[in-house]
């Protein structure tokens, strides 16, 4: 019996990625699956819908053994980072005999001729060809978002993986792969074509209905209110407040401005003084926005991208400060793992794991493990996280 990891990927839908690990639970019955769960949050601060709490339950029922997350400071460390602590968690639970890849070939292509093409591409990026630094330095300068400037240096370099990378699945096995290169992290990888478990436009609008189904179904179970008020921080059409509610990540930003003063949030990772200076000078218009859309349109003109800016202000909320990321980045970005669900059939593997890896395990509410007291404000940061996930 072996033990392989499988990474949960946010550029695809949770009902899709459900059906890879039931296919993966399928083919190895009788191996341990521990699922690396993506968290409530993307790498560029946008929240994963629904709770990574439901998420996870989906997943134990479709075959997981041992669902795992990250903290908060680690999700939120900035681009590229997630992926980092996800493969540094890997690393240092000293279980893993395999990590499974789901790749989408291109019609007609092999699967060992996709899983060249797309090794090529982490090998690009982690020895940072001159060429290809190039580019991206340039793709940067003109204002691409940090993914899509990494993904044109690439196919301008490689342009055999323009259409592959077209891909979620592709991009994300080429970034999981750039980490493990960086770590010098040697595991057997196994590429699995998941091209006939793709979710179709028409299909994917049937499931979203589903989704939101599912997810009115649970609110009073998982203390969530009703799905669009979350939709807010995707930019999607506002709910009148008088049918949503208040938007519980807009209140937080105001109760900042009571919070902290402009010095304080200087503290805080990824501060910028002209965004910090233009959250005080608009507080009143701050006050009255009804969503976050609203906020980071006030605040947008004075950030070097809207992504930096959502995630300042949500490491702001979070109070995540320059020091949680230093301690994160003394234990390699994965300093403890939360548990977001375990087979009982499987215990005795489990704790196996538990005892030979070198990342604590955090279970039951936050509460149960005697850390070191450096990782205080990032655990209080988590029961943040939680919370705000759970009422969006």
């Amino acid at each position: 019996m072996k033990t392989i990891v499988f990474f949960e990927n946010t550029g695809i839908s949770y009902l899709q990625t459900r059906r890879i690990i039931e296919r993966i639970r399928a083919q190895r019955s009788e191996d341990t699956l521990v699922v690396i769960s993506a968290g409530d949050f993307t790498a560029d601060g946008l929240p994963v819908i629904p709770a990574s709490s439901f998420r996870a339950d989906a997943y134990m029922e479709a075959g997981a053994d041992l669902i795992l997350s990250l903290p908060a400071a680690s999700v939120l460390g900035g681009y590229g980072k997630k992926d980092f602590a996800s493969i540094a968690l890997v690393q240092r639970l000293h279980a893993a005999d395999a990590l499974i890849f789901p790749c989408i070939p291109l019609p007609g292509q092999s699967l060992s001729e996709c899983e060249r093409v797309l090794r090529s591409c982490s090998m690009l990026i982690f020895r940072e060809r001159p060429d290809y630094r190039q580019k991206f330095k340039e793709n940067l300068k003109n204002g691409m978002r940090f993914m899509d400037a990494q993904k044109d240096a690439v196919c301008a370099c490689l342009p055999e993986a323009a259409e592959l990378l077209c891909s979620s699945e592709n991009r994300f096995a080429v970034s999981l792969m750039d980490a493990m290169l960086q770590l010098y992290y040697l595991v057997s990888i196994e590429f699995m074509d998941v091209s006939d478990l793709r979710i179709e436009a028409a299909e994917s609008a049937v499931d979203d209905l589903q989704l939101q189904t599912e997810c009115l179904a649970i609110r009073d179970l998982h203390h969530q209110p009703e799905v669009p008020a979350a939709r807010n921080l995707h930019h999607q059409p506002e709910v009148p407040a008088a049918q949503a509610g208040a938007d519980p990540l807009v209140e937080s930003i105001k109760a900042l401005l009571q919070k902290y003063t402009a010095e304080e949030l200087l503290n805080i990772s990824g501060s910028d003084a002209r965004v910090i200076a233009a959250l005080f000078d608009h507080a009143d218009e701050i006050r009255s926005a009804g969503s976050f859309s609203q906020v980071t349109e006030l605040l947008r003109p004075f950030a070097s991208s809207a992504d930096s800016l959502r995630l300042f202000l949500l490491k702001a909320v979070l109070g995540i400060r320059h020091s949680s990321m230093q301690i994160c980045g003394l234990h390699v970005y994965s300093p403890y793992c939360h548990v977001l669900g375990e087979n009982p059939e499987k215990q005795e593997a489990i704790k196996r794991m538990e005892a030979s890896s070198w990342v604590p395990f955090v279970k039951e509410g936050f509460c149960d493990l005697n850390l070191d007291d450096s990782f205080r404000s990032l655990m209080k940061a988590d029961r943040k996280a939680d919370q705000l996930s759970h009422r969006m």
